[in-house]
C-alpha cells in the first residue's frame, strides 16, 4: 500500500510520516510506503501513484476538492483525526489509512 499525507507546507506532516515509518519498521511492514507532500504539488498525476491520501487537519478546508480528485481515480482519502495528528501517533495513522482503504469511504472526522 502506498500512503500519501498532504498538508499545507508538508513540514509538520513530515514528522507524522517519520513516526509512521518507525512503526512500519518495527512491524517489518516493508510492503507499505508513506510520503508527505505539500498542497502545491498535489495534482491528478501525483495522486494516481497512491492508494490512500491522508489530509492534514490544518488543510481541512481543501478536503472536498482533494477528495473529489481522489474519487475520480478510486483512491481513498480522509482528513486525519486531530488526536492522531496532534499526538504524532504513527501506528494509529496507519490504522486510519487501512480503515479508509478497507471500507472504501472518504472520511472527514
Amino acid at each position: 500500500m502506498k500512503i500519501l499525507l498532504a498538508c499545507i507546507a508538508g513540514m509538520s506532516t513530515g514528522l507524522l510520516v517519520e513516526r509512521m515509518n518507525e512503526s512500519l519498521i518495527k512491524k517489518g511492514r516493508n510492503d507499505i510506503s508513506v510520503q508527505a507532500v505539500s498542497m502545491d504539488k498535489l495534482d491528478k498525476d501525483f495522486v494516481q501513484q497512491y492508494d490512500v491520501v491522508l489530509i492534514g487537519p490544518q488543510a481541512r478546508f481543501k478536503a472536498p476538492a482533494i477528495q473529489k480528485m481522489c474519487a475520480e481515480f478510486n483512491i481513498h482519502s480522509g482528513v486525519i483525526p486531530m488526536d492522531i495528528y496532534g499526538n504524532l501517533d504513527g501506528e494509529r495513522a496507519i490504522a486510519f489509512a487501512f480503515q479508509l482503504s478497507n471500507d472504501g469511504e472518504n472520511h472527514e472526522p
